[in-house]
C-alpha cells in the first residue's frame, strides 16, 4: 500500500481500538520500551505528546518513568507555516497550549538543539519491515530527524505490526532504528 492508503486504513484501525485495548496496548509498549532501553541515564530523549482523541500511543507513562531517572526530556513545538519542529525541555514548570491541530505544545522554555538529542520517540500511523513510517503527511519529523546526529536513535511506537513495504518511500523519508509495539520490538539496520 502507499502512504495515502495506509493513513486511511490505520486511522480507521485506531478508531476501532476499545478503551480497554488502548490501556493494555500502552502498558505493553511501555514495558517493551524499558526492556529494550533499561537505562537512559544522562541522555536526552525527545518525545511526542499524544493526541488521545486520535488514539495515539500514550507517551506520558514512558515520559514519567524517564523523568524519574537522570534523563532530560524534550517535547516538540511545531511551526505550522515552515513545517518544522523545535525542541523544548519538559520540566515541572512547562506550560502547554493546543495548536490548531489539537497537539499540546510547550508555550515557552529552554530550547534544545536537535543535535543534542540522543533518542527521538516517533509518532506514526503505520510502518514497514524496512523501518519506514507513515505519519500524518506533513514531513515534520523527517525534517527534524535530518537535523539530528546520525547516531541519535529513532524509535517509533505503534499499536500495530508492520506492513511488508510502504510503496512510495522517497529520498526525504528517514528510517527508524527501532519500532516498539505491544507484542514485539522491531530493530532495523
Amino acid at each position: 500500500m502507499n502512504k495515502t492508503q495506509l493513513r486511511t486504513t490505520y486511522k480507521a484501525k485506531r478508531r476501532e481500538i476499545t478503551t480497554e485495548e488502548y490501556s493494555g496496548f500502552n502498558a505493553k509498549i511501555k514495558s517493551n520500551f524499558f526492556k529494550e532501553f533499561p537505562s537512559m541515564d544522562g541522555k536526552t530523549v525527545q518525545s511526542f505528546l499524544p493526541i488521545k482523541e486520535r488514539k495515539e500511543v500514550d507517551t506520558w507513562p514512558i515520559i514519567s518513568q524517564l523523568r524519574n531517572s537522570r534523563v532530560t526530556i524534550t517535547v516538540p513545538k511545531a511551526d505550522l507555516e515552515l513545517l518544522t519542529l523545535t525542541s523544548y525541555i519538559l520540566d515541572d514548570h512547562t506550560q502547554f497550549e493546543e495548536n490548531e491541530w489539537g497537539v499540546r505544545e510547550p508555550v515557552s522554555g529552554k530550547e534544545v538543539a536537535a543535535r543534542k538529542i540522543d533518542m527521538v520517540l516517533l509518532p506514526l500511523l503505520a510502518f514497514d519491515l524496512n523501518g519506514y513510517r507513515v505519519g500524518y503527511g506533513k514531513g515534520f519529523y523527517d525534517r527534524f530527524l535530518s537535523q539530528c546526529r546520525s547516531d541519535a536513535l529513532k524509535v517509533g511506537l505503534s499499536f500495530f505490526p508492520p506492513v511488508d513495504q510502504i510503496e512510495d518511500v522517497d529520498q526525504y523519508d528517514r528510517s527508524m532504528d527501532y519500532c516498539i509495539t505491544p507484542h514485539e520490538v522491531f530493530r532495523f539496520e
